[in-house]
């Protein structure tokens, strides 16, 4: 089935206030719709995120986890300088703060390189003449002062990734070594204070061809890290593929290994858990790009790296603004930009496109919508959140939005339709308000979930179909 936007009145009134989130900015209204793509129902909300008359930001990347959203971006200041900034999102959408200066010590140009989220907290990177972190709780507030991730490294080019768990940050950078200008792929594994956890550990270096890049790190069990990177550059003529190592928890490394051979290159690593009949086990999830047709393929490999089934194609593009990102459960959002549009495709475990691609804005735009070549796609469990902008030539205005799962008639969000859901559903009828604020949802998004017959409104015209539709169950 095509996607579609519902009936329903799009443009919600602010949350601030609705969900108890603190200081939030009072000025955002959030858009509120339905959208379905294949079989599957989504609460699509929708927002600006961002918005300067006067000024701009670029260099996004967004990372979710425990049901909410950060945004790591570089912003032009009034003075002309460009700071690394911070902005964090609830669940359904709403600003949990207004934008934070991440360092306001910092140089004119610096740059952001990425961000990261884990509980209630984020992580920033950037590059100001040293590599940068700094960690920050739910509100904005920041644990600690800034702190050089490590002075053993060139900083050149301006690339790198940072992931989090509850105790450690890892820092994966293509770079060159200070002491002998080495080039390639290199960890650093800090705590949330920056305090130093390993050294420098180099992944893949030589001081010549082929060149290492792109390195991506991912979280396994029992503490180790997986680290993944693109070997060979085709465009100077290079052997072009996908290699792997694993960090023990001693620190200790395996042996390179080559995950998908040329000619290929990586675009995203993603390790996802799948529950099995006995106990549940961690898979890497591979996106890898062929060079010559700029093919996008998911394939699944084992923790040593051999390969589970055989590479899945998504998508091809002739161009890099193309974006994956995947879900701890394997699903899979790909963007793309055709016709001046932000176009999704959604894909499940399995790398099966899940009905026709859709427009991501949920109210068409006057103006250009478009991609930046950063990270602007985060899945958090089955929760999809994306950064689209609009441009008209004079000034860039970032949305922020967020496609969440959901089944008609599940109204004590259990995941379930079933007796259960009755009381809940009479609740709903009977008192919107007081149900929302119970079940800590927008008033909008709970009669969407009880609007069984689909009329755009929730009234006693649903309850003969919620009747139906649990007697089919």
């Amino acid at each position: 089935m095509a996607a579609k936007l519902l009936r329903f009145p799009l443009m919600a009134a602010p949350l601030t206030g609705l969900l108890g989130y603190a200081a939030a900015r009072a000025d955002v209204a959030i858009s509120i719709g339905h959208r379905i793509i294949g079989d599957q129902h989504y609460i699509q909300t929708e927002q600006v995120a961002y918005h300067e008359q006067d000024g701009y930001a670029t260099e996004f990347y967004v990372a979710a986890h425990a049901g909410a959203a950060t945004l790591g971006f570089r912003r032009t200041l009034p003075t002309g300088e460009r700071h690394p900034h911070l902005a964090q999102f609830a669940g359904w959408g709403a600003p949990l703060h207004d934008f934070v200066d991440v360092e306001p010590l910092a140089g004119a140009f610096s740059h952001t390189v990425d961000a990261a989220r884990f509980s209630e907290h984020s992580c920033v990177m950037w590059v100001d003449l040293w590599r940068f972190a700094r960690v920050f709780d739910a509100l904005g507030q920041p644990l600690g002062p800034s702190f050089i991730i490590t002075e053993e490294l060139v900083n050149y080019p301006v690339e790198g990734r940072v992931i989090m768990d509850a105790d450690r940050l890892v820092f994966t950078m293509t770079d060159r070594l200070q002491e002998d200008n080495s080039r390639g792929v290199f960890v650093v594994v800090t705590d949330w204070s920056g305090n130093a956890l390993s050294g420098v550990i180099p992944i893949a270096t030589n001081a010549g061809d082929p060149a290492n890049f792109g390195g991506m790190s991912a979280f396994l069990d029992e503490g180790e890290i997986v680290v993944a990177w693109s070997e060979g550059d085709p465009f100077e003529g290079q052997t072009a593929r996908v290699m792997m190592r694993r960090i023990h928890p001693d620190l200790s490394l395996s042996d390179p290994l080559e995950l998908v051979p040329p000619p290929s290159g990586l675009v995203s690593l993603k390790a996802v858990t799948v529950t099995g009949e006995e106990q549940s086990r961690q898979e890497l999830l591979v996106i890898f790009i062929d060079h010559p047709a700029q093919t996008r393929f998911a394939q699944r490999f084992s923790l040593s790296g051999t390969p589970l089934g055989e590479p899945q194609p998504l998508f091809t593009s002739e161009h890099g603004l193309t974006h994956v990102a995947a879900s701890s459960a394997g699903r899979l959002i790909v963007l793309d930009e055709e016709d001046n549009q932000v176009l999704g495709r959604l894909y499940d475990a399995d790398a099966v496109l899940q009905g026709d691609p859709f427009v991501v804005p949920l109210i068409p735009t006057a103006y250009s919508a478009f991609l930046q070549p950063m990270r602007p796609a985060a899945f958090d469990d089955d929760t999809l959140w994306i950064v689209w902008h609009e441009w008209d030539n004079s000034w860039i205005r970032m949305h922020l939005s967020s496609l969440r799962p959901f089944t008609p008639g599940d109204m004590n969000r259990d995941g379930l339709v079933n007796n259960f859901d009755i009381d809940a559903f009479v609740f709903a009828l009977s008192n919107l308000p007081g149900y929302a604020a119970a079940y800590n949802i927008p008033e909008d998004a709970a009669a969407i979930i009880g609007d069984i017959n689909e009329d755009g409104v929730l009234n006693n015209f649903d309850i003969d179909p919620f009747v139906m539709l649990l007697a089919g169950r």
